[in-house]
């Protein structure tokens, strides 16, 4: 193969660029901006408006950080959270997903939602939680409602994947 097979002679590539007061957008100027999680127990977005997300690399892990307005404030949100919802596996031990899950059942009687074979047991007690797969602990409707919030996290990431702001 020659160099002049492999020159790019065309190339479209459109960068975004952010300002904040006047202010192009700097690692310095990112790691002043306050934090705030903008998803609901659902994995539903509740800011305003979307900028992007930029790649941050911190020794060796890259962490992306999504960029966006709520009620006329920008914020940032660290997005790892949000991948494991996405990535919550129920053949996974319970105790693996608790964290997740407690945010998934927020605000609910989770009771309500593990199955009755379990209900007797307390289900935080930590030889329940590594006995049994997430699946075994809840039921129809718990199931339902974890698989619709990996969905709408999973649609979010895609949704936003070619928003990458660099800086």
């Amino acid at each position: 193969m020659e160099i002049k097979d492999i020159i790019i002679k065309d190339f479209d590539m459109n960068i975004k660029v952010i300002e904040i007061n006047n202010k192009k957008l700097t690692k310095s100027l990112l790691d002043q901006l306050p934090e705030y999680f903008p998803f609901d127990s659902e994995a539903k977005f509740i800011g305003n408006n979307i900028f992007g997300y930029v790649k941050i690399k911190s020794g060796k892990q890259t962490n992306d950080i999504l960029l966006y307005i709520k009620n006329n404030r920008v914020y940032k949100s660290d997005l790892a959270f949000l991948k494991n919802l996405s990535q919550l596996s129920f053949l996974s031990q319970y105790y693996e997903n608790i964290q997740l899950t407690s945010f998934i059942f927020r605000g609910k009687r989770i009771e309500d939602f593990i199955s009755e074979s379990h209900l007797e047991y307390d289900i935080f007690n930590e030889l329940y939680a590594t006995t049994y797969k997430t699946m075994q602990v809840f039921n129809e409707n718990g199931q339902k409602i974890i698989q619709e919030t990996k969905n709408n996290a999973s649609k979010f990431l895609a949704e936003i994947k070619d928003l990458q702001i660099f800086i």
